[in-house]
């Protein structure tokens, strides 16, 4: 069921990407405070994709931490290879874990085990909380959203 889950994330997900090829390359990666430090369109969606990496790629499957830096992606393109990496990385968590597995994670201040539901779970609800400020962040520049919501 995680598996399909996920498939209509990706779904919601290639609306936003498809959109964000509308935006002027400037304005993409057009950094507004009023979202956090050195927030932007394009940093927001490399953020999601870190989250992706350390909650499941280092917590769930044992990875090395691999965080994409901003700057290293310059454009939509680029944003699009990273997810397609996230992607093949979730095939691999589908595969490995189940959602009952117990797993260890350390963040700053704090060591704790939660369920690979939860970790999956938290990635994923994080990625629509950000996609919210990308799309809100679009409309400040001019631009109309589009509606990227699973249920269209």
């Amino acid at each position: 069921m995680l598996r399909e889950q996920y498939h209509y994330i990706k779904e919601a997900r290639a609306i936003l990407l498809e959109y964000s090829e509308t935006v002027r390359a400037s304005d993409f990666v057009s950094e507004d405070s009023g979202f956090g430090p050195g927030a932007s369109m394009r940093n927001l969606l490399v953020h999601v994709a870190n989250c992706y990496q350390f909650w499941i790629g280092v917590c769930c499957l044992g990875r090395e931490r691999n965080f994409f830096a901003y700057a290293d992606v310059t454009d939509i393109q680029q944003v699009r290879a990273v997810f397609d990496g996230v992607d093949a990385m979730m095939e691999e968590f589908f595969v490995r874990c189940q959602p009952d597995d117990a797993i260890p994670y350390t963040i700053p201040h704090k060591t704790a085990v939660a369920k690979a539901l939860q970790l999956y779970t938290h990635a994923t609800t994080h990625e629509f909380h950000h996609k919210g400020q990308v799309l809100s962040i679009s409309r400040m520049l001019g631009y109309t959203p589009v509606d990227t919501d699973v249920m269209r």
